[in-house]
């Protein structure tokens, strides 16, 4: 288990999509983030990443009048910002474990960047 942080930001800005739709007996409300293939740098970690924007990309994103092109560059793989990556004690995979030992940092933390 890792723990990817930004280091030029507070946050990350992920792409993701949401839809509303009607089940048998109430309305379902789903989500989910959108991931890319990962960039050279990345794929030692996985070989997806979360669709990370920029701030300058979030508006066009959620513009649905975007043109295609600029939207095909947005979802291209690619890296944004440097991330802080901290390989942390195997409590994080356990979801009720909510205490901050779940974080506990097994190794330095390491820089990734942008290629």
């Amino acid at each position: 288990p890792m723990v990817f942080e930004p280091i030029d930001s507070e946050l990350l800005l992920l792409a993701g999509l949401w839809d509303r739709w009607q089940g048998k007996d109430e309305t379902i409300i789903s989500c989910t983030v959108v991931t890319t293939a990962a960039t050279q740098t990345m794929s030692g970690f996985h070989h997806r990443l979360p669709l990370m924007l920029s701030r300058g990309e979030v508006e066009a994103w959620m513009d649905a009048r975007s043109p295609q092109t600029q939207l095909n560059e947005i979802i291209a793989p690619r890296l944004r910002h440097p991330l802080k990556v901290t390989d942390v004690t195997s409590a994080m995979n356990n979801a009720r474990d909510k205490s901050s030992q779940s974080q506990v940092a097994i190794r330095a933390p390491r820089v990734v960047n942008p290629e």
